[in-house]
């Protein structure tokens, strides 16, 4: 009498095969197998930022922040390059005071501004001399879109001429407290109204000068140098960081 053989569907193999090898490694090996999946799903979430879901500075944690400077660097490189040509290479610095400031007035934890603060810092490519590594705004506000999970490119496609006035009104308060804190180091500097323009379109807005100089005029920071539209450099960082940090 012939006997046949059943052949073992594969599925059933591999699963057999799986049990056997979580039995062999025991509770500490299938507790690292764990931690070996979610870290590697989490990464393979993290190179689509586009994908993720937007969220407000508020839920943004320490740990967000640096997996944001693990992952997004080169991509923040290139934005903070452009950021600082748009600003007709002009630099501007930020200590821990300042970013705490913007963080209070855009509603992000203080210990998480500590954290990118120290975080960024790690990532800055701008040294005084004598080597000291120095904070920028550029950097900041690159990462507060980016802590958003906010496409670099595409960010601000919602400001442009039409947009731009309400949302700023939306997030007054949060304007004036930032010019407030950046008062001390630009409040007696005017800059081309276009240099602002610029550093909108960098992250994808579409706003013209003449807008802004109106913008900026509503609030009592424009003022006209022969036919140059300038506005106040508190006014306009603190548009710019706050358009970053609260723009739909």
């Amino acid at each position: 009498m012939s006997h046949k053989i059943q052949k073992v569907p594969w599925v059933v193999s591999l699963a057999c095969l799986t049990i056997m090898t979580f039995m062999a490694a025991g509770a500490e090996g299938i507790t690292a197998y764990k931690d070996a999946w979610r870290a590697n799903t989490y990464r393979a979430i993290k190179v689509q930022p586009a994908m993720m879901q937007v969220r407000p500075l508020t839920d943004v944690t320490a740990i967000d922040v640096q997996n944001m400077f693990a992952t997004r660097t080169n991509e923040l490189h290139v934005k903070v390059d452009k950021t600082r040509d748009a600003y007709l290479g002009f630099i501007f610095p930020v200590d821990l005071n300042d970013l705490l400031g913007v963080a209070d007035a855009l509603d992000l934890d203080q210990a998480t501004a500590k954290g990118l603060y120290k975080d960024a810092l790690a990532f800055s490519t701008f040294r005084r001399v004598g080597g000291e590594v120095g904070n920028t705004n550029h950097i900041i506000g690159g990462s507060l879109l980016a802590l958003r999970n906010k496409s670099l490119d595409t960010g601000l496609a919602s400001v442009n001429n039409e947009s731009l006035a309400t949302i700023i009104d939306e997030n007054k308060d949060a304007v004036m407290k930032i010019a407030k804190v950046r008062e001390s180091w630009f409040g007696k500097i005017y800059f081309p109204a276009v240099a602002f323009e610029n550093a909108i379109d960098v992250y994808g807005g579409n706003v013209s000068a003449d807008a802004l100089y109106e913008l900026a005029a509503d609030y009592g920071f424009a003022a006209m140098a022969g036919q140059r539209k300038t506005i106040r450099g508190d006014f306009g960082i603190a548009v710019w960081l706050t358009l970053l940090g609260k723009a739909p």
